[in-house]
């Protein structure tokens, strides 16, 4: 352990009557007959001088620390002092602060109070009832509050029960259900409100379900289905709801799709596919429908006005350079280059023909047959018929007929058709007959066919 010298150390002093070194290195007091440091081996030591100024400082150290010492009691005192006056003052303005604030709040408290009894007087119990709410329970005022709130439950209660009845009595459910949600926000907790509630969602329910049964039974599943959906969810997704719209979903479908395998034989593509998306806006995601539509996109018809023909005869015509034939006699308006008709030169007729190659790629001919309306006043007794007589006109498949079109005269009706040329290679339209004026301008058909079209069944 090093040694730590003192004053007497300092003056080289022996103990005994010897003198002593003492180490720089370790501050080990050694004999000075000794000429280095027997424990640590160093040669220096301190000289007279050096210790002389040790012990001069270790003077002042301490009278130093007799002076701090005794200013210490008269600091603290004063510590003590200033921290006392700060804890009274706290201990007077705390009391103060929380007195002033429960008097402004008894204030707010009075408020409430005041503004909830002038609603309740002036006969506005909803605004009533939503201050008295707020005074709280440790209020002086929560007592009076109280008993006016059970008046005004009692009264608001009763008001929206008339309001309700009468909106039911005229199958206005939404307004009852407004009513009611309405109420259920001013009183969240009222079992009568509740109950009121669970009485015009099951009257709804009751209306819904005969109402769309009616629409049903009219085959008007449409209507029905959007009832039934908005029911669905207004009476919180209702299983017997739920069961009922899938069923007429499913039924809507499956007649949809029967039905517009029917329009595509007798009415066209356009008019099946129509129905079919016009189904799709109902029933929108049902995948059975969505699956008949891709199938029948399989049916859609090539136009024979957009194939090359592969023969044209010249008693024959397409379209019409000199006449207008695309109109028919109640006014339909057909595609020009689509019209097909008999054709002369001069006064010299003929039967004529149009030939297509279809290549045996198709299954169904369909077109129009109408009335010109140049020639809505040729009748068939007219003595401007030729000698052919009216229009004529039939289908032919590999030379083999396969459809003879009706005549029509005047007033008659336009007509579909519908031929079937399954594994017919080479289609032909033979055209014949017609009137003309006295100046011979040329043959004019008592009857066209327009837009025809082949198709896959």
């Amino acid at each position: 352990m090093q040694t730590v010298f003192t004053a007497a150390s300092a003056l080289n002093v022996s103990r005994k009557g010897r003198k002593m070194k003492i180490c720089k290195a370790c501050d080990t007091e050694y004999s000075d007959e000794l000429n280095s440091c027997p424990v640590c081996g160093s040669n220096k030591y301190y000289s007279a001088e050096e210790l002389k100024e040790e012990e001069e400082r270790q003077k002042k150290e301490l009278q130093n620390h007799r002076r701090s010492v005794g200013k210490g009691p008269k600091l603290k005192y004063r510590i003590r002092q200033i921290a006392a006056i700060l804890i009274l003052l706290i201990l007077i303005s705390v009391p103060a602060y929380y007195i002033n604030r429960n008097i402004q709040y008894n204030r707010e408290i009075k408020q409430l109070y005041d503004i909830g009894v002038e609603f309740y007087e002036d006969g506005d119990i909803e605004d009533a009832i939503e201050y008295l709410l707020l005074v709280p329970t440790n209020s002086k005022y929560f007592n009076s509050a109280q008993e006016i709130l059970e008046d005004c439950y009692a009264r608001y209660i009763a008001d929206i029960e008339k309001k309700v009845n009468l909106s039911l009595k005229e199958n206005d459910f939404d307004t009852a259900m407004d009513i009611v949600n309405e109420a259920l926000g001013v009183l969240p907790d009222e079992k009568m409100i509740d109950d009121l509630y669970n009485e015009v969602l099951s009257k709804y329910k009751s209306y819904v379900l005969s109402k769309a049964k009616q629409y049903a039974d009219d085959n008007n599943y449409p209507d029905a289905i959007y009832l039934l959906e908005e029911a669905y969810e207004k009476s919180d997704f209702d299983v017997e709801i739920e069961s009922l719209l899938s069923s007429y979903k499913n039924t809507y479908r499956d007649a949809v799709i029967k039905q517009a395998r029917k329009m595509l034989d007798k009415e066209g593509y356009e008019k099946a596919m129509g129905y079919l998306s016009a189904a799709r806006d109902v029933l929108r995601d049902d995948e059975k429908l969505n699956q008949a539509i891709e199938e029948f996109k399989q049916y859609q018809p090539v136009y024979l006005y957009e194939m090359e023909p592969y023969e044209v005869s010249q008693y024959a015509e397409i379209g019409n350079s000199w006449m207008e034939l695309s109109k028919d006699n109640y006014g339909n308006q057909y595609i020009e280059r689509s019209v097909l008709s008999p054709a002369s030169i001069g006064f010299t007729t003929g039967t004529g023909h149009i030939r297509y190659n279809i290549n045996k790629q198709y299954n169904v001919l369909e077109g129009t047959i109408y009335v010109p309306y140049e020639s809505r006043n040729i009748k068939s007794s007219s003595n401007y018929l030729r000698s052919f007589g009216p229009t004529r006109i039939w289908i032919y498949g590999d030379g083999t007929k396969l459809y003879t079109a009706d005549k029509l005269f005047e007033t008659d009706k336009p007509y579909r058709f519908s031929v079937d040329v399954t594994g017919v290679e080479f289609l032909e339209i033979r055209l014949q007959g017609g009137w003309t004026k006295d100046d011979g301008t040329g043959l004019r058909p008592t009857m066209c066919a327009a837009e025809l079209s082949v198709r896959k069944k």
